[in-house]
């Protein structure tokens, strides 16, 4: 009998890609179906359809409440009052969290074995096995409202480079990656190229205003605020992921997964500025 993985993406839009992509490449190696089962939450308020087309995708797509999620798939603990604990419990499928560090992860035949006797269900935000590019590219397909705002955003423009600037409550990318090592690479590039468009990506508002006023015209962002928690959010985030993928190199942040999906996107040149 064929048996299923089912994949849980969770975090922001970045770490759940690369779990879809990972999860599929998973069920190709050991020729397995696959579900993904997303879920809206208040770290990425939007559904998979609103996002992606859903027609001839390679997976069965379930899109479940947070509620749910939070209930029966989440991993057990206070803010679930541990009662996800009895339905993993009950169910004859094996439950694997990835949170910890990569070299914990199972390995192939680790799942190949479990694979034999049960079904699988994965929640992770993590590349917790390699995928191709050509997978990806098969799995995530933007709708027009995507195209759109991403051309709204460019307004005929093309970024000669980019940066993506990760602030707010990622504090590895503050402490590793601070504002100054950006600032000196626009400056860098607008001295060799003083026509240069430079896109910059950012969740912090006051980091995209601070390049505008520094750098002036040459300078190219998203005027819409960053959010996760709108759908409007999301759709501005998938849109300046592939204005980040169309640029032939990036300089991103250290610890940022949407720096590196960016770069995989587009196989641009990805050089992460750290300290």
């Amino acid at each position: 009998m064929k048996h299923n993985i089912t994949v849980i993406p969770v975090g922001g839009l970045a770490n759940r890609l690369r779990a879809i992509a990972a999860a599929y490449a998973l069920a190709e190696s050991l020729d397995c179906s696959l579900k993904v089962k997303w879920s809206k939450d208040d770290g990425l308020m939007a559904n998979f359809s609103d996002i992606f087309r859903t027609d001839n995708i390679p997976f069965e797509l379930i899109e479940i409440s947070a509620f749910k999620n939070r209930l029966l798939y989440e991993v057990p603990r206070k803010r679930n009052l541990f009662i996800s604990a009895i339905y993993q419990n009950l169910s004859p499928d094996k439950f694997i969290f990835h949170t910890g560090p990569m070299l914990s992860f199972p390995s192939l035949e680790d799942y190949k074995r479990i694979l034999q006797n049960q079904n699988l269900v994965i929640s992770s935000g993590s590349a917790f096995i390699d995928f191709k590019k050509d997978n990806f590219d098969r799995l995530f397909k933007v709708l027009p409202v995507i195209e759109s705002k991403k051309a709204e955003i460019l307004n005929f423009r093309n970024p000669t480079i980019s940066c993506h600037i990760r602030r707010t409550d990622n504090h590895d990318s503050i402490k590793n990656s601070p504002l100054v090592l950006f600032e000196s690479k626009v400056k860098e590039e607008l001295e060799n190229n003083p026509s240069a468009s430079i896109f910059i990506a950012s969740d912090d508002e006051g980091v995209k205003r601070h390049f505008l006023e520094k750098f002036g015209s040459n300078i190219l962002i998203n005027p819409a605020p960053a959010s996760r928690k709108t759908k409007e959010g999301i759709i501005d985030a998938m849109a300046e992921m592939l204005i980040l993928a169309d640029s032939p190199r990036i300089y991103g942040s250290f610890w940022s997964s949407y720096s590196e999906i960016a770069a995989l996107m587009g196989d641009s040149e990805l050089i992460i500025l750290k300290n």
